[in-house]
Formats: C-alpha cells, sequence, structure tokens
C-alpha cells in the first residue's frame, strides 16, 4: 500500500491507523511524503513501514516495493 502523509480526510497517517487498529491487517505500507519527518515515528513503530520523500521516481518506489515484499516473504 503507498500513502500520502498528507492525503484529504486525515492524511495517510490516519488511513493507516484504521487499517492497523480497527481491520488489524498487516500489510506492507510506504508513506510517500514532502514531509518525511511526520512518518518517521510510524517506520520506526511498525513493521514492514518506510518512508520515501517527494519526489520519487518510479525506480525508486519500486525497489522499495520489492524490499518490502521480500522482508514479508522471509517471515512465512
Amino acid at each position: 500500500m503507498v500513502l500520502d502523509v498528507d492525503m484529504p480526510s486525515g492524511g495517510g497517517g490516519r488511513i493507516f491507523n484504521i487499517i492497523r487498529r480497527v481491520l488489524q491487517l498487516k500489510k506492507p505500507v510506504i508513506f510517500v511524503t514532502g514531509l518525511p519527518e511526520k512518518a518517521r515515528g510510524l517506520a520506526a513503530t511498525y513493521r514492514w513501514v518506510s518512508v520515501l520523500q517527494k519526489p520519487v521516481g518510479g525506480d525508486l518506489l519500486l525497489d522499495e516495493v520489492n524490499r518490502l515484499l521480500a522482508a514479508a516473504e522471509m517471515l512465512h
């Protein structure tokens, strides 16, 4: 899942909290933001969460997706 920290209607952090706490889903999440300090706490707290600073090129995003998926596969 790719989220922007400053999405409308509460931001990606709010959406992330709903997914994690209410739905209890544990899926890899990449936060893409112009303000990476807003999401670093989430990345430090939760497994398989990373933060990329805007602008993000397609290659960097795909590399991060592959890294997170490989990490998740190693635990299954």
